[in-house]
């Protein structure tokens, strides 16, 4: 199995994502693609922007534990690249882990 996390920066040219707006995001482009589950939670983070600033703000971050076949992989690049577009977002950051996983 494969754990994926996917750190989503929740700052805006305009503001930042408010929970509605990150929620109706999830139903929308998380869940019809990962019916059968993930998890997502709050976080506070920290990078270094294209220009070099260090950038801090308020995230999120989506955990999806799949498969690994290459049809997951495309759909967590899609919600990468639709929360970039929605959202005004100069990246998102994908950490993918091989593990063992039981249910």
């Amino acid at each position: 199995m494969v754990s994926t996390l996917v750190y989503f920066g929740a700052n805006t040219p305009d503001g930042s994502v408010a929970p509605a707006e990150w929620q109706d995001f999830v139903d929308a482009e998380v869940t019809p693609r990962f019916p059968d589950g993930f998890s997502f939670w709050s976080a506070s983070g920290q990078w270094r922007s294209s220009s070099g600033v260090i950038e801090r703000e308020p995230s999120r971050v989506l955990n999806v534990v799949h498969a690994g076949r290459a049809d997951e992989s495309r759909a967590l690049d899609e919600i990468a690249r639709a929360y970039r577009e929605r959202f005004q977002q100069e990246s998102v950051l994908h950490l993918e882990t091989q593990g063992c996983a039981r249910f």
